[in-house]
């Protein structure tokens, strides 16, 4: 039998439009988190995720960047685990929901990316000046700033020695979600779409409780 593809709802995309400047969980997911009180390593996972994310800052030492990334990708991928984990601790019903079962692709880009730094080779840092505008009041201040963006970033770098992969997914989609990732990243810089991603994960996973 065939495995089947996975197909990608490009409208699930987060906007990226502002940035928050704490390094913790939007409200709403920890919110959502309290409400439903089952997975405290899971949510512990996501906030370790979020932190690794954005220790890569644009240091002058590419390789810090890079270990920060390499490092928050692994923790995300781990959220999975752990919430499989909480749920059959719990004795809940059913099966638990997968993080390959989302239709997401930034989810999945994530996904593709942790496994090649960690099986295949690091995703390649660079250094870029990303400009916010802050408002204070009635007062806007623009500030520039440090960020780290991956500067490698291709469909054959996703799919370096992942055959399963080259079944699972479509080269197009592939290349979509990685033009859409390469342009919203030079707006924070690429800690920040991480983070957003990982908030996306933990909202679906808690999506049926």
């Amino acid at each position: 039998m065939a495995e089947q593809r996975i197909t990608f709802d490009f409208s699930l995309l987060p906007p990226v439009e502002s940035m928050g400047i704490l390094t913790t969980l939007a409200a709403e997911v920890e919110e959502r988190f309290d409400i439903v009180g089952l997975f405290n390593e899971t949510r512990d996972r996501a906030r370790g995720a979020l932190m690794l994310f954005c220790g890569a800052h644009g240091h002058d030492d590419a390789w810090r960047d890079e270990a920060y990334i390499r490092a928050g990708l692994n923790e995300f991928y781990s959220i999975g685990d752990a919430f499989a984990r909480e749920h059959r601790v719990a004795r809940l019903a059913g099966e638990p929901r997968k993080i390959l079962e989302s239709r997401n692709p930034l989810i999945h880009l994530m996904l593709l990316m942790r496994h090649v730094s960690v099986h295949t080779q690091t995703c390649t840092v660079a250094h870029h000046k990303a400009t916010v505008i802050s408002h204070l009041g009635e007062e806007s201040h623009e500030i520039t700033y440090p960020a780290a963006i991956i500067s490698d970033l291709s469909v054959d770098h996703l799919l370096l020695q992942r055959r399963e992969a080259k079944r699972k997914y479509d080269r197009g989609e592939l290349a979509r979600i990685v033009s859409w990732f390469c342009e919203k990243q030079m707006v924070f810089g690429a800690h920040e779409v991480f983070t957003e991603g990982t908030e996306l994960l933990c909202q679906e996973l808690l999506s049926n409780y």
